[in-house]
């Protein structure tokens, strides 16, 4: 009774924490208004930028940079706060006419970085095609690979050292007393501490080039450092760090036993721990953020429970004899060795008393399946919450596919724990279920692994966000390509480039555009403004799409020869 209340009041102190300081916002941050517009034709030179997103941002010096035609940077200010946290505003020194490229690179409030680039052109001469320099830029902007991969292996190791270390230390404290007074039991779980440790001290280090988008050799410059520091999962990582060197002195009193007031402290520990992984990830942001924060912290702690159990019971059951069941006595006594070796044992491997390993293992049987209904609860509940799209966004972002893969691996993981459970109930303790657990462990192993891929990856908010759709019209012998972006409800940019027969040869004279709904007969036709952006080459900025839907797109073109053609499309707008 006493564990429970600790554990309960653990729970609420993880409670408190967690709604405390969430507030509401949108997994990663996505830019909503510019000044200039992108794809906007200027009578005069801005005189600054001023970027506006859907949540608060910061950035560093160079984190909005502006590129002329010839792709040589012109030098700009640091960027300064708007009105609100949601706006950056850098000054813009005086530049000639001609197209640009604005560049950005921010930290979002989930602390994970978030870039783009739109053009803009300064004088109503002619419309120059940058889209080549755009694809440049973009490409530039996608930071070392190598910074990416070794994000994703310092989260692996926070997530095995916490369900070993966290995980490990409720085993042998509350569910297998006895297991800590064997180092074989106190050394995973010190094993657990370090990847801990390890982890939590990488995600400091790379913290500074993944969130700049600079190379590996950044991560111990101190300017790159401080330009970051203000970034949640730089701070969520520093107060880990904290809080894992003060489990220190509990990890060295763990073999003697630890009284209430230090297994108190220790799950406070624990709770402080969950709570700074899951505010520095996705769980901050997006709808209902104070909730998601409860809910992975509470995912994260019932993973720890489940798998750092897992863990030490396959080194339990290897190291001492299984457990002999009180009505499984052999008929013939003179054979003490098999008694011994029954389901796989150890031989003369010392052991803690048969009823005691008996009843932890069906005490961790039962604290599994709790742990196995509020890890599906959880999981459930936070895919609703960061995939508002449903089954939409489960096959049609990176995001949800990666969601979707861990989904398979934890359904088999399920499996495999209710066939353990079953194996415990029907009391066959030896070499098949510690066969069932060491299996559960080598996939719960891959689960981690794409848990640390899914943590670094944008929701669907904010993928679906920068998608671009197209599509071909062909009518007699002239073909138009059309890109729509972001080809959702709101502003958005559309760039037309037509083929005719002769190519540049015969250009097209004019062009003009709408489009239309047809299941809503209440909305009239949209006008779409083409503006010539080269050869056969029109584009529209900030074409309001009021609701989403399949539209239809509809273009007139006067070609050399006066004839006039009408070409269509479908388009597909998302809500």
């Amino acid at each position: 009774m006493r564990r429970l209340a600790l554990t309960l009041l653990a729970v609420a102190g993880g409670v408190a924490l967690a709604i405390g300081p969430a507030s509401p916002a949108h997994a990663h941050a996505t830019l909503e208004s510019s000044v200039p517009a992108g794809s906007s034709v200027l009578d005069s030179a801005p005189t600054d930028i001023i970027l506006d997103f859907d949540e608060s941002v910061t950035a560093e010096a160079g984190g909005i940079r502006l590129i002329d035609a010839s792709g040589a940077e012109i030098a700009l200010g640091q960027p300064e706060q708007g009105d609100d946290a949601t706006m950056l505003i850098t000054p813009v020194p005086e530049i000639p006419d001609g197209p640009y490229v604005v560049a950005w690179q921010v930290v979002s409030q989930d602390g994970h970085p978030a870039a783009g680039a739109f053009t803009f052109q300064v004088g109503r001469g002619e419309v120059v095609d940058t889209r080549d320099l755009l694809a440049s830029v973009l490409s530039g902007q996608a930071g070392d690979e190598a910074v990416g991969q070794l994000g994703t292996f310092t989260r692996l190791l926070t997530y095995v050292g916490i369900a070993l270390g966290l995980g490990g230390a409720v085993f042998v404290v509350a569910i297998w007393p006895s297991a800590s007074t064997r180092w074989s039991a106190r050394r995973l779980v010190w094993f657990g501490w370090g990847l801990l440790l390890i982890g939590t001290i990488g995600t400091l280090l790379i913290s500074g080039p993944y969130l700049t988008g600079r190379a590996l050799d950044s991560a111990l410059d101190p300017d790159v450092l401080r330009s970051v520091a203000d970034a949640r999962v730089i701070q969520m990582a520093a107060v880990r760090l904290v809080l894992v060197l003060l489990a220190l002195p509990l990890l060295l009193r763990l073999g003697r036993g630890l009284s209430a007031n230090a297994q108190l402290f220790g799950v406070v520990l624990g709770e402080l721990v969950l709570g700074t992984m899951a505010l520095a990830g996705h769980s901050g942001s997006g709808r209902w953020s104070a909730a998601g924060v409860v809910l992975d912290a509470t995912h994260l702690g019932a993973m720890a429970v489940w798998l750092g159990g897992l863990a030490l019971l396959v080194v339990m059951l290897v190291v001492t004899p299984a457990p002999v069941a009180p009505d499984e006595v052999l008929e013939d006594e003179s054979e003490p060795a098999v008694a011994r070796e029954l389901a796989g044992g150890t031989v003369g491997a010392a052991a803690a008393p048969v009823d005691d390993r008996v009843e932890a293992v069906e005490r961790f049987s039962s604290v599994g399946f709790v742990c196995v209904v509020a890890l599906v609860v959880t999981g459930v509940a936070q895919t609703w919450r960061v995939l508002p799209g449903g089954l939409d966004d489960l096959t049609g972002t990176e995001y949800g596919r990666t969601l979707l893969v861990k989904l398979v691996f934890v359904a088999v993981l399920v499996g495999l724990g209710w066939f353990s459970r079953r194996l415990v109930r029907r009391r066959r303790f030896g070499q098949p279920l510690w066969r069932s657990v060491a299996t559960e462990v080598v996939v719960a192993v891959v689960v981690l692994a794409v848990t640390a891929v899914l943590t670094g990856t944008s929701p669907a908010q904010a993928t679906a966000q920068s998608r671009t759709v197209t599509a071909t019209m062909v009518q007699g012998d002239l073909l138009a390509d059309v890109s729509v972006i972001p080809a959702r409800v709101g502003p958005n940019d559309l760039h037309l480039t037509f083929s005719p027969p002769g190519g540049t040869l015969n250009a097209i004279k004019e062009a003009t555009a709408r489009i239309t709904l047809p299941s809503r007969t209440d909305i009239g036709a949209i006008p779409v403004e083409l503006v010539p952006a080269g050869p056969n080459h029109y584009i529209a900025s900030g074409v309001q799409v009021p609701f989403g839907g399949d539209w239809t797109l509809e273009v007139v073109a006067t070609t050399a020869e006066d004839a006039t053609v009408r070409l269509s499309t479908t388009v597909d707008i998302a809500e």
